[in-house]
């Protein structure tokens, strides 16, 4: 299984240098950011699982950072965890309210941070329910009718639905563990397929379970495969209505 990456965004440069030493040796993959500002900026270029973020900081306050992460139009949104010397009752709401998954009060301990990587692959399909992604995204259906009306897509995304349909019954009848190579090849070729007519939700769940196949992680498979089948049929009966 690959190593869980997180962002440790801190303006105390000994505390991150602390912090860092302490995740790398647990098998983290760390990065590092000063302020929220800094943050918003690597993950707008980069996938985090876990983002371990203070929340008094200059530029830019962890507050503020996580509303902006939050607005990213990002496939997989990272578990957001403050970090803070004391959280009070209010703070606490506001901290939920604004988007954090999780508060931890610093120093913080290692294995609060070991128990979040251990959701970090579960809670990926959760977080992209979360997320609530559009079921058509009106972005790539605008580019798509830039010659024509939206009426004039209908033949592509049917054509994108019957296609769609036969890979996921090719998808159903392979055994992911001993047929890898046929099984990333169908889920690469679904992932591009719904990316390009804005099907985000089933390339975002497709891109995740070809992660999982390269990483040989097979738990949970069927739950996720379910919940690229429930995506698919959402899609199948609300596009029509949203092309017109």
């Amino acid at each position: 299984m690959k190593r869980i990456s997180l962002l440790l965004v801190d303006d105390d440069f000994n505390y991150r240098k602390i912090v860092q030493q302490l995740l790398e040796t647990s098998g983290f993959e760390v990065n590092l950011a000063t302020n929220g500002n800094d943050a918003f900026q690597h993950i707008k270029n980069q996938e985090f699982d876990i983002v371990l973020m203070d929340i008094q900081m200059p530029f830019m306050d962890g507050l503020t950072a996580v509303k902006l992460i939050n607005e990213l139009d990002n496939s997989e949104r990272p578990i957001m965890v403050a970090s803070s010397a004391f959280f009070s009752e209010d703070q606490k709401i506001k901290l939920k309210d604004a988007g954090f998954d999780e508060l931890l009060v610093k120093p913080i301990n290692i294995k609060e941070v070991l128990a979040l990587s251990n959701r970090a692959h579960k809670t990926s399909i959760k977080k992209l329910t979360r997320q609530k992604m559009a079921i058509l995204n009106q972005t790539i259906v605008q580019k798509l009718s830039k010659y024509g009306g939206k009426a004039d897509l209908i033949p592509i995304y049917e054509n994108f639905v019957e296609e769609t349909s036969f890979l996921i019954s090719k998808l159903k009848k392979v055994e992911p563990k001993k047929e890898a190579i046929i099984t990333k090849s169908l889920l690469h070729t679904l992932k591009g397929n719904a990316g390009s007519v804005g099907a985000d939700k089933l390339s975002s769940i497709a891109k995740r379970l070809e992660i999982t196949i390269k990483e040989n992680n097979f738990e949970d498979w069927h739950l996720h495969f379910q919940e690229l089948e429930d995506f698919f049929l959402e899609f199948r009966i609300n596009y029509r209505n949203l092309l017109t």
